[in-house]
């Protein structure tokens, strides 16, 4: 997530940049970003369409085209009513958009695929879409019961692990019409009663199946197996697959492509590269933390970090804002680094991650059964032309601006324009008010330099203490000198 290049964005940043120094600002960040990642990783990129354009062409360049993913259109705004207003001239913005680059696609190591991630459609709404279109709806059978199951035979996989098979007697299955009619239910009453329990049949093509329609002779009314999977969404877990009939059709249930909520039932529809439904009124509030603009939802957060990371996995926000980012990896058990510059770390960001940690229970919380745990380190970087900045802004006298600038005349990382003669022998200076002369003075500060680079550590002139040292040490590892 980076600043838009508006004048409303709520980083606070210098959000005001020309086209082309916002892109050298950016081209910067992006370059450390490629050097960060992993082989496999992913970095998302959220825009507005101020730059989106300029933005795609110059992350191509930095990561390759080949390294390109996807464009996801994120609605971020909800639409005025009738009455319209607002922007005059051209439609309402409520798009945005999220660039999705990894570091190489054609390494041996290098990205194979985003995990599953699903958009919700009611149930009933869904089907209903089905019988207008005049498409057949298949799980319309209950297998009530799957009877006595007895060992038949032990198969093995293609890695020579065990495919235990059992064939079943007293199977009970029925239609859901017909349980209706019996149990006096409507359709929606028993898709919720039976949710579990409701199937279809396919002729999936899989080595499991064919290894278990050569391997068992007879005719079974119903087969299962038992064995552990070595990829997809079961790997590594005990995992139970029932045959239909002489065909041995595998069953397929209605609780793999939805969810139960209550009364509720929601089929799950692969997501593509438009997202919505994300919370948006009073998100200015989430997190139990006010930050006006530039907030993004939990959910959305969630999204992304679902489907390109796994628990454990290391999670980098080089814009943090208010925190949103790092609260969402610590609820789903990921690791994460926040990176800010701007002073309101103290009183949001930091404070909604302790929040986190105690177990607040907005956003997402509820969702991923949150209850806080964990913690988190805070380092601050040793100041430099920030100082400076400080001391101008804080001085109440031209004599204190005056032993300011001395300084920084001397030691300060100033505009690559500054000429210390040429602005001394400038009379003007001397006449300006105390406010005018703070405006100029912060003017000359390079701003690129607020902070002490960490290769400059063990210059002398910038007094970095042996405990900064040694914490900068432990932390980065010490510098080669």
């Amino acid at each position: 997530m980076y600043p838009y290049n508006t004048e409303n964005d709520g980083f606070k940043y210098n959000d005001t940049f020309t086209h082309s120094s916002w892109l050298l600002f950016i081209k910067n960040r992006l370059e450390v970003v490629k050097d960060l990642l992993k082989e496999d990783g992913l970095v998302f990129i959220q825009c507005d369409d101020n730059e989106q354009a300029y933005l795609k062409v110059l992350a191509d360049e930095v990561f390759g085209r080949e390294n390109y993913l996807n464009q996801v259109s994120v609605k971020m705004k909800q639409t005025s009513g009738a009455s319209g207003g607002g922007e005059d001239k051209r439609l309402k913005k409520n798009i945005e958009y999220i660039l999705i680059y990894t570091k190489n696609m054609n390494s041996e190591n290098g990205f194979k695929k985003f995990n599953d991630f699903y958009d919700e459609v009611e149930l009933f709404e869904y089907l209903e879409t089905m019988k207008q279109l005049k498409k057949s709806w298949k799980y319309t059978r209950i297998l009530k019961s799957v009877g006595t199951k007895e060992h038949i035979k032990t198969l093995t996989d293609g890695s020579g692990e065990p495919i235990e098979v059992y064939t079943h007697k007293g199977v009970v299955l029925e239609p859901i019409k017909k349980v209706m009619e019996e149990e006096n239910l409507t359709e929606a009453e028993c898709y919720l009663k039976y949710f579990d329990k409701i199937m279809r049949d396919t002729n999936a093509q899989s080595s499991i199946r064919t290894r278990v329609m050569e391997g068992v002779t007879g005719d079974h009314e119903l087969l299962s197996i038992e064995y552990v999977p070595r990829s997809g969404k079961n790997k590594n877990k005990v995992t139970t697959v029932y045959y239909k009939g002489a065909k041995c059709d595998q069953i397929a249930w209605l609780s793999d492509i939805a969810v139960k909520r209550g009364k509720y039932i929601f089929k799950l529809e692969k997501a593509g590269t438009f997202w919505d439904g994300f919370p948006l009124n009073n998100l200015t509030k989430e997190g139990g933390v006010l930050f006006p603009n530039g907030k993004k939802p939990e959910l959305l957060l969630q999204r992304i970090i679902e489907i390109a990371t796994d628990e454990g996995d290391l999670v980098l926000d080089f814009f943090s804002g208010s925190g949103t980012t790092a609260a969402v990896a610590h609820k789903l058990g990921r690791k994460w680094i926040a990176i800010e510059q701007m002073d309101y770390i103290d009183e949001i960001t930091k404070t909604r991650l302790k929040r986190v940690i105690n177990g607040e229970d907005g956003g997402i919380s509820k969702l991923v059964n949150w209850n806080g745990g964990g913690s988190f380190v805070y380092f601050e970087l040793k100041r430099y032309n920030q100082a400076y900045q400080d001391g101008i802004l804080a001085a109440t006298s031209k004599g204190e601006l005056d032993s300011i600038y001395n300084e920084m005349a001397q030691n300060a990382f100033l505009k690559f324009w500054f000429d210390k003669k040429d602005f001394e022998r400038e009379e003007s200076f001397r006449a300006l008010s105390l406010d005018d002369r703070k405006v100029l003075l912060l003017q000359v500060l390079d701003e690129n330099q607020l902070y002490l680079n960490h290769a400059d550590m063990l210059d002398s002139k910038f007094k970095v203490t042996q405990e900064e040292i040694a914490l900068t040490d432990k932390f980065y590892g010490a510098p080669n000198v």
